[in-house]
């Protein structure tokens, strides 16, 4: 993981950045004394710590392009200050720093990438599946569906404008049955023949 802390304050900078380190030894930190968004996609660095007090200079529009970065941010503060960061969506982290405060935001930062990564995978998945014109369903072996095209939910009887994210959600789950035929059993039940079962007792389709 590669961090960046910015504060005017060495010592302060270094002590976290000792700390950092000793928690774990799959980090790099940048210790800075200016900063800029450029200089953070330069650097990809991945998780920004500032000291508020160092921001004084900054302008509005400054904080203003921190907060659209695709990072975490953490702002510094004095323990019983009261002081709050500058835009939502930023958190804080009370001086003199923990241990366990470090362990708590560090444990955050990977739990948001792992689940900005199984987002970006699911989205090109429904559009890998949205680009074929043929109906698609991917169904388990209990019948679950697990992934679905455009073309199905027109097939079904959405419209091209109400096709949303929603829609997808709400159908994954689903069994199959009862998305294609609004049956409440397996097929087979009701006399006709189940490509998922004859696949379970070796059929090749």
């Amino acid at each position: 993981m590669r961090i960046m802390i910015y504060s005017s304050i060495k010592l302060l900078a270094e002590k976290i950045s000792e700390l950092l380190k000793s928690m774990t030894k799959d980090v790099r930190v940048f210790c800075v004394d200016s900063i800029s968004p450029a200089l953070i996609r330069s650097q990809e660095i991945e998780f920004l710590i500032c000291d508020l007090h160092s921001m004084d200079a900054f302008s509005d529009l400054r904080l203003r392009q921190l907060a659209r970065l695709d990072i975490p941010v953490v702002f510094l503060v004095e323990e019983g200050s009261g002081e709050n960061p500058p835009y939502p969506g930023f958190q804080v982290l009370k001086q003199p720093v923990k241990t366990n405060d470090l362990t708590r935001l560090i444990r955050a930062v990977h739990n948001e990438k792992k689940l900005q990564k199984v987002v970006r995978a699911t989205t090109f998945q429904r559009q890998l599946l949205d680009s074929i014109p043929d109906m698609v369903l991917v169904i388990d072996d209990n019948y679950n569906v697990v992934r679905l095209n455009r073309a199905l939910l027109i097939h079904l009887g959405l419209e091209r404008s109400e096709i949303s994210k929603r829609a997808y959600r709400e159908n994954l789950g689903r069994k199959c049955y009862d998305l294609l035929f609004g049956r409440s059993q397996s097929c087979e039940h009701y006399g006709d023949s189940c490509p998922i079962n004859q696949i379970k007792h070796g059929a090749e389709m």
